[in-house]
């Protein structure tokens, strides 16, 4: 957990996407490790290194993507999610004491869209960008499309009385002009440049209410919640893991840390 939570510290606030970045990913390692007493602890991975021990991990920003408590009821925000995705999370029955999460949904049929993302066309690794894998699949997981943590469990968002969050630096265009349309109020065009150089736009964006969410809408320029992506492989052999931390009054709090066990394994 140390590398998230140093990202988290360090570099999550500095966050910033370009305007045509289709999923909030950020590929914040993919190192291969290397045993002590050798020489540098870890380097990044080589294409050709299968055997050493390789650690993989991605972060998606929920203050990015359609809150799955909303996703079915604006017409304009559903738009914008596929209709495999809105049915699923449709489908599920669940109480308002108890959270919410990718843990909650079916193992997907084969050929299906996967529920757990996997960093496949990051837009940025880290700070940079990072090349697409045209071997993964080319439907974006569940995970990155529909956030589940941004309100603590059996709470409304009563720290911001809104309905809808979204970081304006990393949400992509049409849901930030959808929400921005909703809500009846317009986005600068120093956003988009900003965002168009990777660098973090500061100034403030006011939200509105909007009578289609029976709520406002509001717009921040950094998120207090992220989950993470870890897969750690050692030859052919892969452990992965789906973490969600959110920021509290005593800093960054794990929401939720399952095993991925859904996959199919190569």
């Amino acid at each position: 957990m140390a590398p998230i939570r140093a990202w988290l510290d360090e570099s999550s606030s500095l966050a910033a996407l370009p305007p045509d970045a289709t999923t909030p990913v950020f590929v914040i390692m993919d190192e291969s490790i290397h045993a002590p007493g050798a020489e540098g602890s870890s380097a990044p991975a080589e294409p050709e290194d299968t055997q050493s021990p390789r650690l993989v991990i991605a972060a998606w920003d929920q203050l990015a993507m359609v809150p799955w408590t909303l996703a079915s009821r604006s017409r304009r925000i559903e738009s914008l999610v596929a209709d495999d995705v809105v049915e699923t999370i449709s489908s599920i029955e669940t109480q308002r004491e108890l959270p919410l999460g990718l843990d909650l949904l079916p193992v997907p049929k084969e050929g299906a869209r996967s529920i757990f993302p996997i960093p496949r066309n990051s837009q940025s690794r880290a700070h940079g960008a990072a090349s697409p894998n045209s071997d993964l699949p080319s439907l974006p997981g569940v995970g990155e499309l529909i956030s589940t943590h941004i309100a603590p469990v059996g709470k409304d968002n009563a720290s911001t009385r809104a309905a809808l969050r979204l970081n304006v630096n990393t949400t992509p265009r049409a849901l930030l002009e959808a929400a921005a349309e909703s809500a009846q109020v317009s986005l600068p065009d120093a956003l988009w440049t900003s965002r168009g150089k990777n660098k973090p736009y500061r100034q403030a964006v006011p939200g509105g209410a909007s009578a289609e969410l029976g709520g406002t809408i509001a717009f921040t320029s950094s998120s207090d919640c992220w989950s993470f992506r870890i897969d750690a492989f050692v030859g052919v052999a892969r452990s992965s893991w789906w973490v969600v931390l959110r920021r509290g009054e005593r800093g960054w709090e794990i929401a939720q840390r399952i095993p991925i066990v859904t996959e199919p394994r190569e």
